[in-house]
């Protein structure tokens, strides 16, 4: 599959797939039921190290999570588990410590979430931050620890409306203002469902998904993209054609007798 999507010389240096697996296991000693551990090689002159990158500084940290912040949250932590734990249950609990219980004289922008990433999330607030967190938490418990089920109890708090607030932005569930969004010009940030992405040690900077696609003729995210569909998604081009004709192929050699009832066992799944 790599020789596929990777020119020769990359594919080897990769050394990526089953054959490359199994030389590796023979290398370890781990034919013949051997648990010994795969040695780990060094990467090829020129690739970088992964350790450089996921020890580097972080990038885009707020001020509310400094490491002075984490600490201060750990000797309040007491006051904050009671607010997020009650948050976590009570629904307009919940809304309050989101964006304010009033808007009568804008105090709600400094005792909210949404006040404080107005803000900018300054240091001051961190304490916003604290009992919300341990609020999503809980709630995520509450609900079964399921994501889906914690955004409609999200949604039903802030009264089954068109819009409520996650993480540190507004999200909607209508189909025509999603379908509305995606066809619009996008200001992004490094950031997945309104929750800020950790680079670079989680996630590469400049990605795809993190760029924004403001229509200007030099975006970075237009000309990403225009490479990415020229060179892998260009269904008339040899190389696309030639990979899609021979997943049949791969398919059934990795997975033979293929039965509905396959789809339960996760560990081929994996």
């Amino acid at each position: 599959q790599a020789k596929q999507l990777c020119p020769p010389h990359a594919a080897q240096r990769r050394q990526v797939g089953p054959a490359a697996v199994s030389k590796t296991r023979r290398a370890a000693g781990m034919e013949g039921g051997d648990r010994q551990p795969l040695v780990s090689t060094p990467n090829p002159e020129g690739w970088g190290s992964i350790s450089a990158v996921v020890n580097a500084p972080l990038i885009d940290v707020p001020p509310d999570a400094s490491w002075f912040s984490v600490f201060l949250m750990w000797l309040t932590l007491p006051i904050n588990l009671v607010q997020g734990v009650i948050s976590g249950f009570v629904g307009c609990a919940f809304v309050g410590i989101s964006i304010g219980y009033c808007n009568c004289c804008g105090c709600w922008r400094l005792v909210s979430a949404a006040g404080s990433v107005l803000l900018g999330r300054p240091f001051l607030l961190a304490w916003t931050w604290w009992r919300y967190v341990f609020a999503g938490l809980t709630a995520l418990v509450a609900n079964g620890r399921s994501r889906l089920a914690l955004f409609i109890w999200e949604w039903e708090a802030f009264g089954a409306s068109d819009w409520w607030w996650h993480g540190e932005g507004v999200w909607c569930w209508t189909y025509a203002q999603v379908d509305a969004i995606l066809r619009s010009n996008q200001h992004r940030e490094s950031a997945f469902g309104c929750v800020r992405a950790c680079i670079p040690d989680l996630f590469a900077t400049h990605i795809l998904i993190f760029l924004s696609n403001d229509g200007l003729p030099n975006s970075q995210w237009k000309a990403v993209r225009d490479a990415l569909h020229a060179v892998f998604l260009n269904q008339h081009a040899s190389a696309y054609k030639t990979r899609v004709a021979k997943l049949a192929e791969k398919l059934e050699a990795d997975w033979p007798s293929r039965k509905l009832d396959d789809l339960n066992d996760t560990t081929r799944l994996q």
